[in-house]
């Protein structure tokens, strides 16, 4: 029991690193638009 409560909690380290991956890639993508349209 304890095991996969160790695991959901990586769960949702690992998954608030990829949000957090996904959040900074989508803005180094809205700059580099905005760049452009410059």
């Amino acid at each position: 029991m304890g095991d996969t409560k160790l695991r959901n909690k990586s769960r949702g380290i690992f998954t608030q690193l990829i949000r957090a991956n996904v959040e900074s890639y989508n803005a180094l993508k809205l700059i580099e638009l905005r760049g452009q349209l410059d």
